[in-house]
């Protein structure tokens, strides 16, 4: 949970600290632990903004106070991690779900992107607000215009990203 090993070929990684994770994938002998307790220390690596706002915050303190480790069948339970694969699947996966992304527009997805990662911070009526301003800002770009085309042509869109 303080740290994760980078996958192969990754241009972003999605390690706590560095980036809020979109997608986490682990392995089947991946192990997580906020095992800075065990070690003297406190929470690192922005672990106490994280990690109650993945498990809750009863679970949280049970994995910061006691530092004990959590197998990936577990870490999927908890919402540690969006997937489980065999070692030898971790790449075609992470590919998968890497193309399944391109599928949406640049500029949508950046916007969507940021209104959930601040929703936490926010009151309903300011994520309304901020999803209209989002919304108006996305009519205006050629990736809507070239979205509706698709949809009438009955294509897969040819994102510009603006």
């Amino acid at each position: 949970m303080g740290r994760a090993a980078r996958p192969p070929a990754s241009p972003r990684p999605s390690v706590r600290g560095w980036s809020k994770p979109t997608h986490t994938v682990a392995t089947t002998r991946a192990r997580f632990s906020e095992i800075f307790v065990r070690r003297g220390l406190s929470l690192d690596f922005g672990g106490s903004w994280l990690l109650p706002r993945i498990v809750g915050l009863q679970r949280a303190k049970e994995l910061a106070l006691s530092g004990r480790m959590v197998e990936a069948d577990e870490a999927l339970a908890l919402g540690l991690v969006l997937d489980v694969v065999d070692p030898d699947e971790l790449e075609p996966t992470v590919a998968r779900i890497a193309d399944g992304f391109l599928q949406g527009a640049p500029v949508a997805q950046m916007f969507a992107k940021q209104a959930i990662d601040r929703s936490w911070d926010g009151s309903f009526e300011e994520a309304l607000s901020w999803e209209g301003q989002s919304q108006s800002i996305c009519l205006s770009t050629d990736d809507f215009v070239e979205g509706v085309l698709a949809f009438h042509q009955k294509r897969p869109p040819r994102w510009k990203g603006g």
